[in-house]
């Protein structure tokens, strides 16, 4: 009774935030991306993963024990708890809006956002982007659990930004988003950047700031140094051969010591072009030229504020380095 009183307390605490971040999450993704849940086309990447028989089926264990040489070993076991052994794009649809608005949710209360227009954008850039879009179009099976990772990601960020015992927390949640889907520790990376960002335009001390980076860059380290013990011991047990094409972790290995320049370099290159040339109906050179704007007025409002309200120029300096950073991650 006591556990269910602190569920309802804080359920009419919170209503108003609640309420209107998933009813903005269910409309955008509904409008966005709710023929994809209903239409009888299925996508290309996905088509093999719907069947349950034959040598690609849950049976002969083909599609799990590839995810599983992807290093995406709880992937299965989310999926099992989730969905079975059936794949329908209504259940991901559905699990996908509910990680989704609690992800927008945990933003939302942790930065005290509460304008109704503010938290309606948040749910638009979370629901309409050219990554979930992307999602959508592949592996729609896989959808749900990646926005999972996503809600993961937040929730640990969540908890390094607590502090304390607290913040440990976030090890074995940042270790479930390394074993279903990689890419999402982005997520918690960029959050962690951006609240730096934040405190250094507080006029926060420097060195208070790289101290509350640096535990969180702690925490990634021992979360990666977990993932990867257990992801060897499943390799292991399961015998299972590590994938070895190109979005595998093989290919981490075989980079050589002169490669990793030109990696960051090409990332850099690949931000500029996504950047510049967003996809469009509209004239390309246009487009360009709204985005360059965009990025020369955000930039400079940023800089004239700062100084405005006396934002030390070392503070700038590391909010500059932490933005070509944060480049990388994204």
């Amino acid at each position: 009774m006591a556990l269910n009183n602190r569920v309802e307390k804080y359920i009419g605490e919170n209503r108003k935030l609640l309420f209107t971040t998933f009813v903005a999450v269910f409309s955008f993704v509904f409008v966005a991306h709710g023929y994809r849940f209903a239409h009888l086309l299925l996508s290309h990447d996905s088509l093999n993963e719907f069947f349950s028989w034959g040598d690609i089926g849950w049976e002969k264990r083909s599609v799990v024990g590839w995810k599983v040489a992807l290093g995406r070993f709880i992937l299965p076991v989310y999926q099992m708890v989730f969905h079975g052994f059936t794949e329908m794009p209504w259940l991901s649809a559905l699990l996908t809006i509910i990680w989704l608005w609690l992800t927008v949710y945990l933003i939302c209360k942790t930065f005290i956002i509460a304008e109704n227009v503010i938290l309606v954008l948040i749910a638009g850039s979370f629901a309409v982007n050219l990554s979930i879009t992307s999602q959508f179009a592949t592996y729609i099976g896989d959808c749900d659990a990646n926005i999972f990772a996503l809600f993961l990601a937040t929730a640990g960020f969540c908890l390094w930004k607590r502090g304390g015992k607290m913040s440990l927390l976030a090890i074995p949640l940042i270790t479930c988003i390394l074993g279903i889907y990689q890419s999402m520790i982005s997520i918690f990376i960029s959050l962690v950047i951006f609240y730096c960002i934040l405190l250094l335009l507080e006029n926060e001390d420097i060195l208070n700031v790289l101290k509350k980076g640096s535990w969180g860059v702690l925490l990634l380290g021992v979360s990666g140094v977990v993932y990867a013990c257990m992801l060897k011991t499943v390799w292991i047990v399961w015998k299972v051969v590590p994938a070895s094409g190109y979005n595998s972790l093989n290919r981490l290995y075989g980079i050589q010591s002169g490669s990793w320049y030109e990696l960051v370099r090409e990332t850099y290159v690949r931000w500029v072009e996504a950047f510049v040339y967003q996809p469009s109906i509209a004239w390309r050179p246009l487009i360009c030229l709204l985005n360059i704007i965009v990025l020369v007025l955000t930039a400079g409002l940023i800089i004239f504020f700062a100084l405005k309200k006396g934002v030390r120029i070392q503070n700038l300096f590391l909010i500059v380095v932490l933005e070509i950073i944060r480049l990388i991650v994204i």
